[in-house]
């Protein structure tokens, strides 16, 4: 007979068995949480640290190690765990309060963040090592608990085949719970959840699953009160997180930390009013307005203003559909703000279409109605929404113009619309004689980097011609033909065109020489300039991984002076040659205004010098010369220059620059030596004579400032300035209902005289007239929205009038424009204690610190 068996001892799971199915029911809501929290924290985290391809590979390798790891030790132990079915209900709830405590972090991890990227913007690769140890101990603790669940799971799963079975069991269930989690998180959770909400609903479905668990584990009394104690605690994170704060997540601390004061982070990340803020699928997307600057951020990278931008995004639409003959069908890739959009249907009898990803994106667009000529209401406008590649490889569509506008390449994926294969998909969809117009930044981008693009560009279209647009932007234009050459009577003919001319006159280009300045490399000077750099391909994407790397770099200025030096072989082809070969001073000034508006204050300083050396008598030209070095940082050398001048070929208008450049350096007595020397040389001088009633009023002397007002009105009795500068003066003398009188007389004449509308609003505030006081105000800021000290005295109206929330927004804004603003912080410290608001005034009192001031 056969030796007996010896007993087979039951298994430990047998003490605490789950009902069939149960345990993988609890394996698939693991697998369905965890993924829908990589999907969010993968969303969350590009806010905080961007979204290049380092910050999601440091997302994805933490995820995956946490997920090793705590498999590795569950596996180790999971045979002598003898309540198996409890302790996985127990690591489920401990996994929803790690998810919940990864909420509460991220709600306070900007500051944290720019902190970091402010103290190490210089030093990329130590940045990237502190943001991956970061991300590791953010997400490790969850990750590692969901690793946990799993081979808990698999000794309590049914497997009639087996250990095996068991575990191709709890494999499947896993599998789809984490597919059903990132469906669900990434196409129905976000769009209507947002990011915490994601993370929230995430989390409940791990306690969820730890709590099943535990109830259907047969567990005693004892058992229960556990749980329901760890979900307690579960739930303590969750409730005093709190909303996180939406003005600081869009504000790309990520990026703009490395600029901002030490002292002034969180404020600087704060700056601006949130018009909009949407976190959809595929972007969040925020716009912000600060004084009169819209500003559209997609993942806190500003990619759109109503101000510097301005040039970049309507030259995008007119200077290749200007050089084109016949532009009838147009794609734009990148809706942004919708101005390149619009600019485009500026020009008669086209057709755009529209390839934007993000659905937020075409909703924020419409806040930039005013700029972008209503262009989404444009019945000649389509917008698809999806991916730009995708349209492109699908459509059967030929255009005239093809135009791309996509974010930085350093952003994860956009680098694909820089590839040289993109590139050639856009040649193969132009029409016959069509235009390829691809935008590209010099500012954050290696001189190599600049070139692999290019590169890639003339690769693509041989007879590419580069333009520089400012001191950050470039547009690269190729045509399935090669470069068009229309001559210069058609081109200033279609520049005629009145909504190509109005549009254009809004950033200062007004003639075929605003546009033929802006050409600097042309075939074969183009393709020989990057010749050696490496080229971005889809096999070899080069710039996902190199872009990240120059993130805080400043390479401007070494990008402009490369290609200029590449500009020294070959002379411009026609017609740009004979546009540019002999500019007049007029010429160089309209050039400088297109550059100072775009705040390019470096170039434009160079330009309006030679806009001076041509006509040194342009009053124009110096005062743009004193004024784009104020802004540029180079007062003393164009002080030196002006010098020069007024004691050489300008002894009057470059003395009233003088005087200008003194003013505003707070330097009054030189401004008024400099303008008497005028009044002797010319004593009828209008604008010598309204800069020194400034001047006067400004430092007090109201009876010379009223003087110097009533000399310049019997020069220009309709002059708007005059008359809004004795009605400041009389206002200060006492004279109130004058002065309102005087006011009213500028604005008769100019509807957006600020000064007339200041008086307006301060002097019917004295007289008791409200109501005419708020309308003055409103419109003074409607005319001048960065004046802060217009704002600061609309501030202490609202708050004297009752109204600490107005004042506190009015204030708060006043000093995001003008951060050594002490009346401002002063004025929010009070408002601060109107509505008893402590965090306010402990922000106010901070700024005043920070000045020094009482």
């Amino acid at each position: 007979l056969p030796a007996p068996r010896p007993p087979r001892a039951a298994p430990a799971a047998a003490l605490d068995r789950l009902p069939p199915g149960a345990a993988l029911a609890v394996v698939g809501l693991s697998g369905l949480g965890a993924l829908a929290n990589e999907v969010a924290w993968t969303r969350a985290l590009a806010l905080l640290i961007g979204p290049t391809a380092y910050a999601f590979a440091f997302i994805v390798s933490s995820v995956i190690a946490g997920l090793a790891i705590g498999s590795a030790a569950a596996a180790l132990v999971a045979d002598r765990v003898r309540r198996p079915g409890f302790v996985l209900g127990l690591v489920e709830l401990a996994a929803a309060g790690a998810c919940l405590m990864v909420v509460e972090a991220v709600g306070r991890l900007p500051v944290v963040v720019a902190t970091l990227v402010r103290d190490n913007a210089d030093r990329m690769g130590r940045l990237m090592a502190l943001e991956f140890a970061g991300v590791f101990a953010l997400l490790a603790p969850p990750c590692v608990l969901f690793g946990a669940a799993f081979p808990l799971a698999v000794r309590l799963a049914p497997g009639a085949a087996g250990p095996g079975g068991a575990l191709g069991r709890a494999y499947a269930w896993n599998t789809a719970g984490a597919i059903a989690g990132a469906l669900l998180a990434g196409f129905v959770a976000l769009p209507r959840l947002g990011l915490q909400g994601t993370l929230l609903a995430a989390a409940g479905v791990h306690a969820l699953a730890g709590l099943g668990a535990v109830a259907l584990s047969r567990p005693g009394l004892a058992r229960l009160a556990v749980a329901f104690g760890l979900l307690a605690l579960v739930a303590w994170p969750a409730a005093r997180a709190g909303e996180w704060d939406r003005a600081l997540l869009a504000g790309g601390a990520y990026k703009y930390a490395a600029h901002a004061p030490p002292d002034r982070l969180e404020e600087e990340l704060r700056a601006g009013e949130l018009l909009y803020y949407r976190e959809g699928a595929a972007a969040t997307v925020s716009v912000k307005r600060l004084g009169g600057t819209l500003s559209l951020a997609v993942d806190g990278k500003v990619d759109a203003t109503n101000s510097g931008d301005m040039l970049t995004q309507r030259l995008l639409a007119h200077l290749p559909l200007l050089l084109h003959p016949r532009p009838r069908e147009v794609c734009v890739i990148g809706l942004g703000s919708g101005m390149t959009a619009g600019s485009a249907l500026a020009h008669a009898g086209t057709r755009v279409d529209v390839v934007e990803v993000s659905p937020a994106v075409v909703e924020a667009a419409r806040l930039f109605s005013q700029v972008n000529r209503n262009a989404l209401d444009d019945p000649r406008l389509s917008v698809r929404v999806g991916d730009g590649r995708n349209h492109l490889l699908l459509t059967d569509r030929r255009y005239d113009v093809l135009i791309s506008e996509p974010s930085n390449p350093w952003m994860a994926g956009v680098s694909a619309l820089f590839t040289r294969d993109f590139f050639r998909l856009a040649r193969e969809r132009l029409a016959p004689g069509g235009l390829f117009c691809q935008w590209a930044h010099m500012y954050n981008m290696a001189p190599a980097d600049l070139r692999t693009v290019v590169g890639g560009f003339t690769d693509v279209f041989p007879g590419a011609a580069l333009f520089l647009v400012n001191e950050g932007d470039v547009l690269l234009v190729g045509g399935s033909d090669g470069l068009p050459r229309p001559d210069a009577a058609s081109l200033a003919a279609r520049l005629d065109a009145p909504a190509v001319r109005d549009d254009l006159a809004g950033v200062h280009v007004r003639s075929a020489y605003g546009l033929a300045s802006l050409f600097a490399l042309g075939p074969p000077d183009l393709a020989r300039w990057a010749a050696g750099a490496p080229r971005h391909t889809d096999d070899r994407p080069v710039l996902e991984f190199r872009a990240p790397r120059s993130l805080h770099a400043d390479t401007s200025l070494a990008n402009w002076e490369d290609i200029e030096r590449a500009q020294r072989t070959t002379p411009p082809p026609e017609p740009f040659l004979a546009l540019t070969a002999a500019p007049t001073a007029e010429a160089h000034l309209e050039r400088a205004r297109m550059l100072e508006g775009a705040r390019s204050f470096r170039l434009a300083l160079a330009a309006f010098r030679r806009a001076a050396a041509l006509d040194p008598r342009s009053l124009p030209a110096l005062e743009g010369m004193a004024r784009a070095a104020l802004l540029g940082g180079r007062a003393a050398e164009a002080e030196a220059e002006l010098r020069s001048l007024a004691a050489g070929l300008s002894p009057v208008g470059a003395r009233v620059a003088l005087a200008l450049l003194f003013h505003n350096q707070d330097r009054p007595a030189e401004a008024l030596a400099a303008l008497e020397e005028v009044a002797r040389l010319d004593a009828g001088h209008l604008r010598a004579l309204l800069l020194g009633a400034e001047v006067q009023a400004g430092a007090g002397n109201m009876a010379a400032a009223q003087g110097l007002a009533e000399a310049a009105l019997r020069l220009a009795p309709d002059d708007a300035d005059a008359w809004a500068l004795l009605a400041y003066a009389r206002f200060a003398a006492g004279s109130v209902a004058e002065a309102v009188a005087l006011a009213e007389e500028a604005v008769a004449r100019d509807a957006r005289c600020g000064r007339a509308l200041e008086v307006i609003a301060v002097a019917r505030a004295r007289l008791g007239d409200r109501g005419g006081a708020r309308r003055a105000f409103e419109s003074l800021l409607a005319a001048e929205p960065d004046g802060w000290s217009h704002l600061n005295n609309f501030g202490v109206f609202e708050l004297e009038s009752g109204r600490p929330r107005a004042a506190a927004r009015l204030f708060e804004e006043a000093v995001a424009l003008n951060p050594a603003n002490g009346q401002g912080y002063r004025g929010l410290r009070e408002t601060a204690r109107a509505l008893g608001d402590a965090r306010l005034a402990e922000r106010a009192e901070a700024g005043l610190a920070r000045l020094g001031a009482p």
